[in-house]
């Protein structure tokens, strides 16, 4: 959007728009005049002294996230309408179509029950309320950067009881033992995950590492009955508060009761 007659020099608007199907933006190109930023799809045209023609110019998404482009031109996913991995894991990219993405919108998924582990990169600098919200099995978020500097407190709503927060060593903004009322723990290299539901102890851990594991109180009419999952190396089962030695592998305890 944008056409029309200006005079030699004006600033004429122009808005990138007008697409069907599964296109995104990618730059303007023009037969003249300066153009602000070519990168955004809504910049300005500096008017020469002569006709000219400006194109929007559009390639495929190559991606399940939908996104919007930022003032600066970098991305915020709106959407993922993709399938989550065999291991119930999803890592959000750092970048889509060459563009960075730094902010993750309200709702991207909700209700996606296959959600065990979300990976996000250290590009995501601001995630907005209920990013991950009604995943009743999503069990832990890892990060791969810095704690984002804008967060909302109910990004991670209504999920699996036992979730937690993983970092990375060296990473700056989280808090232990909890941030933002989330459990949290850093991770280390070569560390295996732990997913606990209905209980805590949910985090990553190195081989043969021995973690203290507690069932939640029961829920009102019921007893605790047994761990289930991975409860090869558990003595007794039937016991609400274990040691679990960590494989050499992920392993997931779920607490159940009658």
């Amino acid at each position: 959007y944008g056409s029309g007659y200006y005079a030699q020099g004006a600033s004429v608007n122009l808005t990138a728009g007008g697409v069907d199907g599964d296109k995104v933006f990618d730059n303007w190109t023009t037969s003249g005049g300066s153009l602000g930023d070519a990168s955004l799809p809504v910049t300005t045209l500096t008017m020469p002294d002569s006709d000219v023609d400006v194109t929007a110019n559009f390639i495929d998404s190559n991606s399940d996230f939908h996104y919007i482009i930022n003032a600066d031109g970098t991305l915020s996913i709106t959407w993922y309408e993709g399938s989550i991995g065999a291991d119930g894991t999803l890592t959000i990219p750092a970048s889509i179509n060459g563009r960075a993405v730094t902010s993750i919108r309200s709702n991207l998924l909700s209700g996606r029950l296959e959600l065990v582990v979300v990976v996000i990169p250290a590009s995501v600098t601001s995630m907005s309320t209920g990013s991950f919200s009604f995943c009743r099995n999503f069990i832990c978020a890892r990060f791969l950067g810095d704690a984002p500097s804008t967060f909302s407190s109910d990004v991670f709503w209504q999920n699996a009881t036992g979730f937690t927060v993983c970092y990375d060593p060296g990473a700056s903004g989280f808090t232990s033992p909890t941030w933002y009322g989330y459990p949290c723990q850093v991770m280390n290299a070569g560390d295996f995950l732990l997913a606990v539901v209905n209980g805590s102890g949910t985090g990553y851990y190195a081989q043969d590492a021995t973690v203290n594991v507690l069932a939640n109180a029961a829920p009102e009419g019921q007893v605790f009955d047994r761990w289930t999952g991975d409860v090869g190396g558990v003595g007794d089962v039937t016991t609400p508060e274990i040691s679990f030695v960590m494989p050499a592998a992920n392993a997931s305890l779920t607490a159940t009761y009658k």
